[in-house]
């Protein structure tokens, strides 16, 4: 790949050239995210909570504040309440299934829970 991730505990993510040093683009997650790897193409990274588009290869001003990135496909809100959809709220998880770990896969959901349970969903969204 010619471009580099780098994450912050505060949910920032940088996507950086490392050729140059420049920081391409800036945004924040709302949650602290572990896991990145971008898609073949370099157009989207992969994280645990869903899949974000990137606004490269035309490098950006780098706004003072982060910017909250449009989700593609399957994601968790940032307050861990919500299933989303395109960045589209569709399902409401209940306080004692809210996620402390996640991960998004395609379809599929996985969290594990404050209390120690996990479970996995598989989302099958309407098309009407």
């Amino acid at each position: 790949s010619t471009r580099l991730a780098s994450v912050s505990v505060d949910g920032t993510v940088k996507i950086w050239d490392p050729s140059s040093g420049d920081c391409l683009q800036t945004f924040s997650t709302g949650n602290p995210v572990h896991n990145v790897s971008f898609d073949i193409t370099n157009s989207y990274l992969h994280t645990e909570i869903g899949t974000i588009p990137l606004l490269y290869p035309a490098p950006i001003s780098i706004p003072s504040e982060p910017f909250r990135p449009k989700y593609q496909g399957l994601s968790i809100s940032p307050d861990g309440m919500w299933i989303r959809h395109n960045s589209e709220s569709v399902l409401w998880l209940p306080s004692e299934y809210r996620p402390n770990h996640s991960v998004v896969s395609g379809k599929t959901v996985g969290m594990g829970t404050i209390n120690g349970k996990v479970w996995i969903c598989k989302v099958q969204l309407s098309t009407s």
